[in-house]
């Protein structure tokens, strides 16, 4: 199964989730994990490298991170050495809309 993290500086993840859910539909919408970095409380290496973790044997990540070579991404990328890990750079909302919409949105 293909999973979906958006990571981002402040609440920008969750903006990005709530626009699909109005574009693409809440279903969608639902696939997607965020971590709004540097919000809150939580860690975000230890909420990326968890999800990470979680993944099961057949499972792939997708992670959309805001900005190369940020903070953000740079917690991500070491992460793209594994097979079944992949992190695009840069996203913005179409893209990512572009993205979900082909897996059947």
């Amino acid at each position: 199964m293909v999973k979906f993290l958006i990571a981002t500086h402040g609440d920008l993840a969750s903006g990005f989730k709530s626009s699909l859910g109005i574009i693409l539909g809440k279903n969608m919408a639902d696939l997607v994990e965020t971590v709004n970095a540097f919000t809150r409380d939580e860690n975000p290496k230890e909420a990326i490298d968890n999800l990470i973790a979680s993944l099961g044997e057949g499972d792939q990540l997708v992670i959309f991170s805001d900005w190369m070579n940020g903070s953000v991404n740079q917690i991500c990328t070491p992460h793209a050495s594994d097979n079944k890990v992949y992190v695009v750079t840069g996203a913005n909302l179409p893209l990512i809309c572009e993205v979900l919409g082909d897996m059947g949105g």
